[in-house]
C-alpha cells in the first residue's frame, strides 16, 4: 500500500514537472515584459529589428474565423487583372447572388447590409471585407473568380499558405464562417500580416479606419463602414482607443476574440498578433492586453546602434592555416548593427557568443568575406544575430601552405588507408618469401658408359 502511495506521488510531481516546462517553453521573454497575459497565443514583434519582444503558444492552433479574410483579400489584390490595371479592377462592378445569402442565412454572420442583386464595386467590396469584415462582400468577391465553385478558392487559399510557408494553417472556407476545422497559429498569421502589408493597397484598405460604400441600385443613401477594431477610433474605442494603432483585423471565435494589429511611434514600429483572448467580467481582454503590450514597450524598450563595419572588431580563436599572420582573422559586422534593449541598459553589457563560428579557416581570406553568425545576448537570452565578416585580407604563405597540405595528406584518412594496405602487402609478400620452402634443384647424375 505504501509503496503503490509513493508511486502516486512520483506520478504525481512528474506530471507536474512535465506540464511546468511545457508551458514555460512556450512562452519566450527576452525583456522581460511584465504585462499579464490570458490570451491564448501571442505574437508580437518589432519590425525595425525583426526582434521577437514576447511570444506565447506560437504554434498552438487556433480557429481563425474572421482572419481569413486577409487571406482572400491578398489573392484578389494578387490576381491578374488587379495587377493589370488596378484602377479599372477597383471600379469593376460586381452584384450579390442570391445563393450568397442562401449561404449566410441564420448564421449570424457580420455584414455591411447589402442585399441580393445589390451592385458595389471591387473597391467597395473590399473594404467592406477588411473594416467592417462583411461576409457577403467576401462572397461577392471570390464569385467573380470562381462563381459558386468556393472550393476553387479555397484550395487557392492554402496553396498561398503552403508558399507563405503557414505550416499549421488551413482554410475551409474564404470568410471564416467554417469555425470548425479552419485553424491557424499566432505565428502563421505574423506571416501572412508581414506578407499582406507588402502590398500598398492591402495595407491602405486594412488601416482605413471609416469608408462609405455610394449609392447603389438597392440603397439610396450611402453606406457607412467602421473598422472593427474599436482601438481606431475615438467614438467606439473609448479607452482602447490608441492613435499608433492602425488595422488591420478582428476576428471572434467561441466567446473568443482574435486581433491583428501594427503600430507605429516617431521611428518604431511594431505588429501584434493575439488569438484567443477570452472575455473577464463580460469584457474582452483582447484591447486591454493589446495596449498594455504597446505600452510597456513604447515605454521601456530603445534602438541602439552598437556596431558598425570596419568600427568594430571582434576578438576570437579562430585558426587560420596557411598563413603566417598569428592574429589570425580580425572579425567585423558585415552591417551595422542596431538592436532593441531595455531603456536602462548600457550597450556595453550585451554578450557576443560566438559559439558558432567555425573553429578553423584557410587563407587567403579576403576583406568582407562573410565568416558565419554571432548571437548577441542580454543577460543569457538571445536577442539578435549577427553576419560578421573578415575586416581585412588574411593572405596564403607559400611554405605554410606547403607544409599545411604535406600534413593533411599525411594524417587525411585516405593515405592512413593506404598506407596500412601497402605495409600489410609488403609484410605478407616477406612473410611468404621468408618461410615458404625452397625446392631444390634437379640435379641430373650421368651414369657412367660402359
Amino acid at each position: 500500500m505504501k509503496f503503490t502511495k509513493n508511486i502516486s506521488i512520483l506520478f504525481f510531481l512528474s506530471f507536474i514537472f512535465l506540464f511546468f516546462n511545457i508551458t514555460t517553453k512556450a512562452v519566450k521573454n527576452p525583456f522581460g515584459l511584465d504585462v499579464n497575459i490570458e490570451s491564448d497565443a501571442i505574437y508580437f514583434v518589432n519590425e525595425d529589428t525583426n526582434t521577437i519582444i514576447y511570444e506565447k503558444n506560437k504554434n498552438l492552433k487556433i480557429p481563425c474565423s474572421a482572419l481569413a479574410k486577409m487571406m482572400t483579400t491578398i489573392l484578389v489584390l494578387e490576381s491578374k487583372e488587379c495587377k493589370e490595371n488596378p484602377k479599372k479592377f477597383l471600379n469593376k462592378k460586381i452584384t450579390a447572388s442570391p445563393e450568397i445569402f442562401d449561404r449566410l442565412y441564420l448564421k449570424g454572420a457580420s455584414n455591411a447590409n447589402l442585399r441580393k442583386g445589390e451592385t458595389i464595386t471591387v473597391k467597395d467590396a473590399l473594404f467592406a471585407t477588411m473594416i467592417q469584415s462583411a461576409c457577403e462582400a467576401t462572397m461577392m468577391l471570390v464569385e467573380m473568380f470562381c462563381k459558386q465553385n468556393t472550393e476553387e478558392f479555397v484550395n487557392m487559399m492554402n496553396e498561398k499558405a503552403k508558399e507563405l510557408k503557414m505550416e499549421n494553417t488551413n482554410f475551409v472556407d474564404p470568410d471564416g464562417l467554417d469555425t470548425s476545422s479552419q485553424q491557424t497559429t499566432a505565428y502563421d498569421m505574423y506571416l501572412l500580416t508581414k506578407y499582406c502589408m507588402k502590398n500598398n493597397l492591402f495595407k491602405k484598405i486594412a488601416t482605413t479606419t471609416t469608408y462609405e460604400i455610394p449609392p447603389t441600385n438597392i440603397h439610396q443613401k450611402p453606406t457607412k463602414l467602421i473598422h472593427t477594431n474599436k482601438m481606431l477610433s475615438k467614438f467606439l474605442g473609448g479607452k482602447n482607443y490608441d492613435e499608433r494603432v492602425k488595422g488591420i483585423k478582428t476576428a471572434k471565435i467561441e466567446g473568443k476574440d482574435n486581433l491583428v494589429t501594427i503600430a507605429q511611434d516617431k521611428s518604431y514600429n511594431y505588429t501584434l498578433i493575439i488569438l484567443g483572448a477570452p472575455k473577464i467580467n463580460n469584457e474582452s481582454v483582447v484591447y486591454k492586453e493589446a495596449r498594455g503590450l504597446y505600452n510597456w514597450a513604447f515605454k521601456n524598450l530603445k534602438l541602439e546602434i552598437i556596431a558598425a563595419p570596419g568600427e568594430k572588431t571582434i576578438p576570437n580563436n579562430i585558426q587560420v592555416n596557411m598563413s603566417k599572420n598569428s592574429a589570425g582573422v580580425i572579425l567585423t559586422p558585415k552591417e551595422q548593427v542596431t538592436i532593441l534593449i531595455p531603456s536602462h541598459v548600457d550597450k556595453s553589457t550585451i554578450y557576443w557568443d560566438l559559439s558558432d563560428l567555425p573553429k578553423t579557416l584557410d587563407a587567403p581570406i579576403k576583406k568582407g568575406t562573410e565568416i558565419g553568425e554571432v548571437k548577441l545576448k542580454l543577460s543569457d537570452q538571445e536577442i539578435a544575430k549577427v553576419t560578421v565578416a573578415a575586416a581585412q585580407d588574411v593572405k596564403a604563405d607559400i611554405f605554410s601552405f606547403i607544409s599545411n597540405m604535406v600534413i593533411r595528406i599525411l594524417t587525411s584518412i585516405w593515405f592512413i588507408l593506404s598506407s596500412i594496405i601497402i605495409i600489410a602487402v609488403v609484410l605478407w609478400l616477406f612473410i611468404n618469401n621468408k618461410f615458404k620452402p625452397k625446392k631444390k634443384k634437379n640435379i641430373r647424375k650421368y651414369k657412367p658408359f660402359h
